[in-house]
């Protein structure tokens, strides 16, 4: 977190831009980012044996415009994880 703190302070407020960190005390199966604007990106935990993968799985993005029934499914899907996890 301390490392996604520096960025933000360093390189994203040059560009206005904020971050909301949400800590958990799991690591979410289901995690991604989602904007303001409603654009989302969704990405899922990956196993290698006994250990969490590297961090460069794959995400996907939806746009805001985007109101296709496979795209409302990934937001509602999003939204359960975050939910839950906020309790």
């Amino acid at each position: 977190m301390a490392d996604i703190e520096a960025f933000e302070k360093n390189e994203l407020a040059k560009y206005s831009t904020t971050l909301k960190l949400i800590p958990y005390k799991f690591f979410p199966a289901i995690h991604g980012f989602r904007t303001n604007a409603g654009h989302l990106a969704i990405s899922y935990i990956h196993w290698s044996d006994e250990h969490l993968d590297g961090p460069f799985q794959f995400y996907e993005v939806f746009e805001p415009a985007d109101k296709s029934l496979r795209a409302e499914h990934y937001r509602e899907l999003f939204d359960n994880w975050v939910t839950r996890a906020g309790k």
